[in-house]
């Protein structure tokens, strides 16, 4: 791992017993000279999360390198041919449901793991890609939790939320004045997925057609997948023209300090969130994008 790369994620360094001297491919002595530290680090592969002891070396633009080490330790199965890294699926054995069976970690490593997205090279993809195989929901979740199904199906997600108390308030400052925007050219593809996010939204009930006196630009930017769009609507100037709610936040240290004493934790990703959580009746028009 990169020596910067360790700082940047605040990782402890451990001194090594003996100095390791570092040599280039071709011989020569690599800018780092000698490698003198450790960092342990748990981060995230593909879908499995693992725990590895990384050697500080400097690695010019690359955060980590995966070697031959990491894969005599974890043994994948590995296509040479497509470059392609397959962990083999887990074995789910049917646990009762009963206090005091699960085996946690204490909470000072959960709070201190970290999800490393180390940026590779083509040569290094080999150990970067990961071939999922298609499996059930049967295989994938233990036989006591198939009763929830129906809370993770992505059906119940693209349902419209109802009207609540707490749908968002969108509050113009005195000052407002309602403007047009201009349209931002879009590629092929662009508009092609432009067409395929309308379509979506529109039968899902997420948007409707306007015709609003205020309108906010719409364009895409790219995703770190390669290929991938993101639909954007730019409500900057909306933003700038909205009172500001000024409910404080909670302090992060604040929200640690009450875990002392846990010993379980869990965490939900909710499926769409955005999405949950509706525009207040009366004011969508402000909130109203323009698109070709």
């Amino acid at each position: 791992m990169a020596p910067e790369t360790a700082k940047r994620l605040r990782l402890p360094r451990e001194r090594l017993p003996e100095n390791i001297q570092v040599f280039n491919v071709d011989g020569t002595p690599n800018k780092t000279a000698w490698i003198t530290h450790s960092v342990t680090a748990t981060y995230q592969f593909g879908t499995k999360d693992l725990t590895d002891t990384f050697l500080l070396s400097g690695l010019g633009k690359e955060d980590v390198i995966l070697g031959l080490p990491w894969l005599q330790k974890y043994n994948p199965d590995v296509n040479w041919k497509s470059g392609e890294v397959l962990f083999r699926p887990k074995q789910y054995i049917k646990i009762p449901r009963r206090e005091n069976i699960f085996n946690t970690q204490s909470p000072e490593q959960i709070i201190n793991q970290i999800d490393i997205r180390a940026k590779m090279s083509a040569s290094q993809l080999m150990a970067h890609q990961v071939e999922q195989k298609e499996q059930t929901f049967e295989t994938l979740v233990p036989d006591y939790l198939h009763g929830f199904r129906a809370q993770f199906e992505d059906k119940e997600a693209e349902r419209f939320p109802i009207s609540r108390h707490y749908d968002h308030a969108i509050d113009l400052k005195p000052d407002f004045v309602a403007k047009d925007c201009k349209l931002y050219s879009l590629t092929v593809p662009e508009q092609q997925e432009l067409d395929k996010f309308l379509d979506e939204n529109l039968r899902k009930g997420y948007i409707r057609k306007s015709k609003s006196p205020n309108a906010s630009p719409f364009f895409f930017v790219g995703k770190k997948e390669k290929g991938k769009l993101r639909p954007t609507q730019d409500y900057r100037r909306l933003n700038d023209r909205t009172i500001k709610n000024a409910y404080p936040l909670p302090l992060i240290s604040d929200l640690i300090d009450k875990l002392h004493g846990a010993t379980i934790f869990s965490k939900l990703d909710l499926r769409n969130g955005y999405n949950n959580v509706r525009i207040k009746d009366g004011d969508q028009w402000k909130a109203a994008f323009k698109t070709n």
